[in-house]
């Protein structure tokens, strides 16, 4: 039989805890990837342009934000487990 905890009772671990849908400024589930996609398009097109100048800064930036793409994709597929499979659940028989 699982513990429920009593009316009122705090959970037993800070990670129990839900989390706040809303705050009086909104969501702020969008920042940290925009955050991260900024500094790596700013920081590959400040490495552009000291190498190549004006068009080596493009050419950086372009290449962060594929980074940045790539980094989240390869993140979402990591955490998000395996997919389920496709198609008929029993093996094929010929």
């Amino acid at each position: 039989m699982p513990h429920l905890p009593k009316a009122g009772a705090r959970p037993v671990w800070p990670w129990d805890e839900q989390p706040s849908r809303g705050t009086w400024f909104g969501d702020l589930s969008w920042l940290l990837p925009v955050a991260t996609a900024l500094v790596l398009a700013a920081g590959y097109a400040w490495l552009g342009e000291t190498v190549a100048g004006a068009a080596g800064a493009l050419v950086g930036c372009l290449v962060g934000l594929v980074v940045s793409g790539l980094l989240h994709v390869l993140v979402d597929r990591t955490v998000s487990g395996r997919r389920p499979a496709r198609g008929p659940s029993s093996p094929r028989r010929n």
